[in-house]
């Protein structure tokens, strides 16, 4: 488990989320090619690493995500799936 609900994350969320015209989500599990996403970090980059929020377990995960390093104050992910996206500390 990585956090709870008195967790710190590193970034701003970064939600990445499909809709159907109707307004319904569209949900994707795993895309074929890895997407890479950037996040700004907002301090400690050296201990921050990527995590998705599991909205059924209610916690940050980093399974089927992965950091490939930061440079400038921001970090980068790996993933194949689209959910909420964030820095967490590094255990």
């Amino acid at each position: 488990e990585i956090g709870g609900l008195g967790s710190s994350v590193h970034s701003k969320p970064v939600s990445i989320n499909l809709r159907r015209a109707n307004g319904s989500a569209f949900v994707m599990k795993s895309l074929r090619e890895p997407m890479v996403v950037v996040m700004k970090l907002t301090g400690q980059e050296g201990n921050a690493t990527c995590a998705y929020w599991d909205e059924d377990e209610h916690r940050w995960s980093r399974e089927g995500i992965t950091a490939l390093g930061t440079a400038n104050s921001e970090l980068r992910c790996e993933t194949t799936h689209l959910t909420i996206f964030g820095a967490v500390p590094r255990f």
